[in-house]
């Protein structure tokens, strides 16, 4: 499985905090600085394919099987967040 350019900047986002990475943590083991990490998040529309290319082969290591976790527990972070700020304007 090899990724094409169509995660956001959001997607990549997620998948950092879902690891429980910071920028910082995610940086290094992309072999990047964290303020261009902070900038891919902050910034692209489009992101780079090398970059994409390092979180493949790094952090998805072309494992389908992690990717769909990632994506799984991505989309658990997301709704668990999107339940809290609804609780949160219901008090």
């Amino acid at each position: 499985m090899s990724l094409e350019n169509n995660l956001t900047t959001g997607d990549i986002a997620n998948i950092r905090k879902t690891l429980q990475l910071t920028h910082k943590q995610f940086a290094d083991l992309l072999g990047i600085s964290s303020s261009y990490q902070k900038h891919i998040e902050g910034g692209y529309k489009y992101l780079p394919d090398a970059y994409l290319q390092r979180v493949n082969n790094v952090i998805l290591r072309d494992d389908r099987e992690l990717m769909q976790s990632v994506i799984y527990l991505t989309e658990v972070r997301q709704k668990l967040l999107q339940e809290l700020v609804i609780k949160g304007s219901e008090i």
